[in-house]
């Protein structure tokens, strides 16, 4: 995954008040 994609991704995340933790946007990209 980029680096950049997956800061956004977590960026999405954080703004829908999830708790973001490394990895997890891997399960969300799958």
């Amino acid at each position: 995954i980029i680096s950049d994609f997956d800061g956004k991704v977590k960026e999405i995340l954080v703004k829908k008040n999830q708790e973001v933790k490394e990895g997890e946007t891997l399960i969300v990209l799958e």
